[in-house]
């Protein structure tokens, strides 16, 4: 497999960014309904949880606690997959991002920027070679963008 270079990296980041910005603009129909997806789609499609056990193959109580499930939060992929199936409809997966990508990347970069700058920073300053808040900021902020300039495993390594 070929190393993804550093333009390759930023467009994928900036592409997934224009693509989730999108999905945000949904963000306030977002939520399920009170009755959860299976319900309403079945009761809107006219179905009896015995019509839409019976196309899974269960049987109406096991229906009842998947629906149940679903408010919860408890059922698997693979099972609202299925029932989506049976309801005729396609069960969407995705995560969208609280912020921007390339956002989030630059705050990790200070943060390791901030970090790495701190460790050398103490070492000056017992040399007498300490800088104004100025000068650091702008050697933090030098520091990120060379860490941006390709992915690294450093950008992550010490999050806990």
């Amino acid at each position: 497999m070929t190393p993804i270079t550093s333009k390759q990296w930023k467009l994928q980041c900036r592409q997934l960014d224009a693509k989730f910005a999108k999905l945000r603009q949904l963000e306030a129909d977002r939520g399920m309904p009170k009755a959860g997806w299976i319900r309403t789609i079945r009761q809107a499609l006219g179905m009896t949880i015995s019509h839409l056990a019976k196309k899974l193959g269960t049987s109406q109580p096991n229906m009842t606690n998947l629906e149940k499930g679903e408010m919860k939060g408890s059922v698997s992929l693979n099972t609202l997959s299925k029932t989506a199936n049976a309801l005729g409809c396609d069960l969407v997966y995705f995560f969208v991002p609280r912020q921007p990508i390339e956002k989030t990347l630059r705050e990790q970069a200070l943060k390791v920027a901030q970090k790495t700058f701190a460790e050398v920073s103490h070492t000056m300053s017992l040399e007498a070679q300490g800088l104004s808040k100025q000068e650091i900021e702008a050697q933090i902020k030098d520091l990120a963008d060379e860490i941006l300039q390709k992915p690294s495993r450093k950008l992550w390594s010490d999050e806990k």
